[in-house]
């Protein structure tokens, strides 16, 4: 596999507020989205992100992983407060990375809106670069990603082996092998992701009609075992850009992956309608510091 960004997906420039809020509509149920405040990132982890910013080795990867785990499992005030199982590894990841723990997971929701949240809400976080009068937001992104391959893997491997196990017990155990044995999932024909939520939520994961993508092989970058699980070839080639509304409504037929750009320039007017619609650091976040960050709206004159 190429080491370069997922290609092979179709990419869409939107620059007009009701045409965002009209993308819900177009697409099906089986999507999920993440939101990037800077259209140019590329989806990783942030443990990926950590461990290339350090220039650390992925050899190392599944070790850091472990002491993580192994820290987390030592303390009193985590097990008293959650009770959870020592083997839900997915359970335990999703806590830690919930309290600001880099993980090999990587957040989605299943509501667009959401996702259009934390692309916009760059215009809440304090940045000096503003100062300066020449300032400009950044496009903003939101990746969608079709479910229908990952969930027909599960269900092919149910047919097959005649399991009896449930979707969720199947992603948990393919969690709790992949943290267990590290080269179990390396080049697998079968799965290379794990989409879903974890046995044991939590309040902000439910505000945000949140869950995760696992990748099974933590040894090469999150992006790889994202286009092997979806049949991308990984190559670089040329990326079809959409020319109409309606091509989203088609391009969904043969796609699982679509990237839509958002003009820097409509980021204001797309976050107050967002808030409008009851969604904001306070209704995402339900502690105190999302209705402390929400207050952050009358000082940008979004309230």
């Amino acid at each position: 596999m190429s080491k370069e960004p997922v290609y092979n997906f179709v990419s869409y420039k939107l620059d007009d507020v009701d045409e965002v809020f009209r993308i819900k509509d177009v697409l099906s149920e089986n999507w999920i989205f993440r939101g990037h405040a800077n259209g140019s990132w590329d989806m990783r982890s942030s443990l990926e992100r950590e461990l290339e910013s350090r220039k650390i080795n992925k050899f190392f990867t599944g070790e850091i992983e472990d002491l993580m785990l192994k820290g987390a499992k030592k303390s009193t005030q985590l097990q008293e407060r959650y009770n959870l199982e020592d083997e839900d590894a997915f359970s335990w990841l999703s806590l830690l990375q919930h309290y600001g723990c880099k993980t090999r997971l990587v957040d989605f929701t299943e509501s667009f809106d959401v996702a259009l949240y934390f692309a916009t809400s760059q215009l809440l976080e304090p940045d000096k670069e503003r100062e300066n009068p020449d300032y400009r937001y950044r496009e903003a992104a939101v990746w969608a990603i079709s479910t229908k391959r990952l969930d027909e893997q599960i269900k092919k491997y149910q047919e097959e082996h005649e399991v009896q196990y449930s979707d969720q017990e199947i992603k948990e155990r393919l969690v709790n092998n992949a943290i267990s044995y590290k080269d179990r999932y390396k080049d697998s024909d079968q799965f290379n992701v794990v989409c879903g939520k974890p046995k044991t939520t939590n309040d902000r994961i439910d505000a945000q009609n949140g869950l995760f993508v696992f990748p099974l092989d933590i040894s090469i970058p999150f992006q790889e075992n994202l286009s092997k699980a979806l049949g991308l070839t990984g190559q670089k080639e040329p990326i079809p850009k959409l020319s109409t509304f309606r091509d989203i409504k088609q391009s969904q037929e043969n796609r699982d992956i679509i990237k839509f750009c958002i003009s820097e320039d409509i980021l204001c007017d797309i976050l107050k309608k967002l808030r409008e619609k009851g969604i904001s650091e306070k209704e995402l976040f339900p502690e105190l510091d999302g209705f402390a960050r929400s207050l952050n709206y009358y000082a940008l004159g979004l309230d």
